[in-house]
């Protein structure tokens, strides 16, 4: 029996599962409230924070680490030009010293996908027979050629976007429809905080838009593609500095900066309420993420087995809904609310581990 550790981390919270095969044994959200990380600004205090927090999870449980046949981690911190394949990655010794270079200890922390294998290594202590890999890393980049071209030479788009839980909805689907991930053809709409929308094809993600650069659909606390000429001039201008420019896109952005909140049950409790405002942005969200789908749509050439929902945002009825009115008469709806990244961590790694699936080999430079 293989027993995979999962470390899922975000901004403020530590998602932890321990697998035995594909069965899920024990689970947790540890939450971290913004008190506690007040002062935990660099990676090396998030990381020590942060590994104390699932070493008093795993005592909780009774469950001895030395137990572990493997630990699976999002995201990895993998460099964006390395990441070109789907798939999972097993972290060797020179993938480890790519991912350690690729930070600084005293480097002020931003999410969690930057510590993910630090934490491992800790967690491991030092025994090698304990396996660490990472599964579909945001930076994965299988777009086509055609898909990368910008506009101007100077620029190619990059995407940054739900991997993990994209494909782990994806395989998810082929397996109902008795086909292999690679027979599908398929639109994703991963629908939270940030939304991306992607192109699943032949067992890659062939276009899909860059949830933290100003691409794609507005989202809860993202702006989306932003007019690119109003953006340069403000900058230009000195109406707003580079860094703020960047927060407006990432993180400062989209339902938030119009509303003041990037909960979207407060966003519908509010039109409920008779706010016409609020329920214009709404439909705008609306309006831009059904854009989006039809765009993919058009990427597959009209041949598409079907438009798949995940994310927390896929819980609402009422945002489901409007989509469907939109985009249902172009390809059958699946509909996955919530996130799959544990269950993809785990089994990516079990893939890997049974020879089901061939590790994602990485060249020496």
């Amino acid at each position: 029996m293989e027993k995979i550790l999962v470390i899922n981390l975000g901004g403020t919270s530590s998602k932890v599962a321990i697998y035995f095969d594909e069965n899920l044994y024990e689970k947790k959200t540890i939450s971290h409230e913004k008190e506690e990380l007040a002062d935990l600004f660099t990676n090396k205090e998030q990381i020590d924070y942060r590994t104390k927090m699932i070493n008093n999870w795993l005592r909780e449980i009774d469950f001895d680490a030395k137990e572990l046949t493997a630990i699976g981690v999002r995201g990895g911190n993998l460099p964006s030009e390395l990441s070109k394949s789907g798939g999972t990655y097993f972290i060797d010794s020179y993938l480890q010293s790519l991912i350690l270079a690729n930070y600084d200890d005293d480097g002020q922390f931003y999410h969690g996908v930057v510590i993910g294998v630090p934490i491992a290594l800790n967690l491991r202590n030092g025994n090698e027979k304990i396996g660490i890999y990472v599964t579909d890393p945001p930076t994965v980049n299988e777009l086509e050629p055609v898909a990368k071209i910008a506009g101007h030479p100077d620029f190619e788009r990059i995407p940054v976007f739900h991997a993990l839980n994209q494909r782990a909805v994806a395989r998810r689907v082929a397996k109902e429809m008795n086909k292999t991930y690679e027979e599908t053809r398929l639109i994703v709409v991963h629908l939270g905080a940030g939304i991306s929308v992607g192109v699943h094809c032949g067992g890659r993600v062939i276009d899909v838009n860059n949830v933290t650069r100003g691409d794609g659909p507005m989202a809860p606390n993202r702006a989306g593609q932003l007019p690119m000429s109003q953006l340069i001039e403000a900058v230009y201008k000195g109406n707003c500095t580079l860094e703020e420019a960047q927060l407006k896109l990432r993180l400062g952005g989209g339902v938030r900066a119009y509303l003041g909140t990037d909960d979207m049950r407060k966003v519908e409790e509010m039109i409920l309420s008779g706010d016409e405002y609020a329920k214009l942005i709404w439909e705008a969200l609306v309006y831009q993420v059904a854009k989006e789908i039809g765009s993919c749509f058009t990427v597959l050439d009209g041949e598409v087995d079907a438009i798949c929902y995940t994310g927390g945002m896929a819980f609402s009825d009422k945002l489901i809904t409007a989509l469907n009115k939109k985009v249902d008469k172009l390809a059958p709806i699946k509909h996955y609310p919530g996130e799959f990244e544990n269950e993809g961590l785990a089994l990516g790694a079990l893939r890997v581990i049974r020879g089901d699936e061939q590790a994602v080999q990485i060249e020496k430079e």
